[in-house]
């Protein structure tokens, strides 16, 4: 634990802990330790907050660098969790986020990337959103993206998805504010390591949602893309299994029920009026719904499948 020698006064308010993860951050983690002192110095709230880095197996020097800064940022609050071996982002912070439920009976928590693509300049703001209303969480969503045109279709087509299959509007990011009271059940939820901003939402908590663009990464291009949003898309799918399972069979039920009234219509019409259809034109129809059908019914087993393969594996790295 690297920490000042003046006490940590919580005379203003609430204590913050500020969680993040970072791996192989050596080149830039002093441009974000030196912006979070900034920003919260600026605000006045720098005395309530206490920094947690969740180092995620680094192999660089990025512990021994955020050491030096910590000398030189004396009145920034700073523990470091070291990982002994590269655990994924979600992970690591779910393992923070369970490392703090064991300390923190009260106060704020605040969760963001530390890789300058999240405006910590708006963490102030949540705090003393949490300040005035401590009995919801707080979650962030994109409303702007700087990834190439792809990913950001991608994303917005996602989004849609989402709505459609679990009927919820929200997609969390990674920035969070959470009250401290919450923080025992979001750490006991077997999906925390899975992605631990949706469990909240699984819990049925209750929250505000807020929008904020995302920055620049420190150092240039954005790390994000396809694949890794893809990834991200099946778990929120996944989270929400049930309802999306039962959405699927609605619809992959309404699917039928078409099928059976166009196949009755098309007897009906063949009967009372047998040349007014083309030569094919039934097959045609009967060979396209029921291929959309099959591809649905594919769907659907492949979709649960996942899900059942994506919790077993959760449950069996959990900590």
């Amino acid at each position: 634990m690297l920490s000042p020698s003046q006490p940590w006064s919580e005379s203003n308010g609430k204590s913050v802990y500020l969680l993040t993860a970072v791996r192989n951050e050596a080149d830039f983690i002093g441009l974000f330790l030196s912006e979070i002192r900034d920003v919260f110095l600026k605000s006045g709230l720098l005395s309530r907050v206490k920094l947690v880095i969740v180092d995620d197996g680094s192999t660089d020097n990025t512990v021994s660098v955020i050491t030096d800064f910590a000398k030189d940022l004396s009145n920034l609050r700073i523990e470091v969790l070291q990982l002994s071996s590269n655990r994924g982002n979600q992970s690591a912070m779910a393992y923070g986020v369970r490392h703090l439920a064991r300390q923190l009976q009260d106060g704020h928590l605040l969760t963001f990337d530390a890789d300058g693509e999240d405006d910590i300049t708006r963490l102030p703001e949540l705090v003393r959103m949490l300040d005035r209303d401590a009995n919801r969480i707080i979650f962030v969503y994109r409303d702007s993206r700087k990834e190439d045109v792809y990913v950001r279709a991608f994303y917005y087509s996602y989004r849609i998805l989402y709505r459609i299959l679990t009927g919820r509007k929200v997609i969390p990011c990674n920035v969070m504010a959470i009250p401290g009271t919450m923080i025992p059940a979001i750490a006991g939820s077997p999906l925390l390591s899975l992605h631990f901003s949706y469990p909240p939402l699984r819990l049925g908590l209750p929250y505000q949602a807020v929008p904020m663009a995302r920055r620049q990464r420190y150092g240039g291009r954005s790390s994000q893309n396809i694949g890794l949003l893809f990834h991200h898309a099946l778990i929120g799918l996944t989270i929400f299994y049930e309802d999306v399972v039962a959405r699927l069979m609605l619809f992959s039920a309404g699917l039928v029920g078409v099928t059976l009234l166009v196949a009755l219509g098309l007897i009906i019409v063949r009967f009372a009026a047998p040349h007014a259809l083309p030569v094919g034109f039934t097959t045609v129809v009967f060979m396209s719904l029921f291929g959309f059908g099959f591809v649905t019914l594919v769907l659907l087993i492949s979709f649960c499948l996942a899900c059942s393969t994506f919790r077993l594996l959760i449950e069996q790295s959990r900590d």
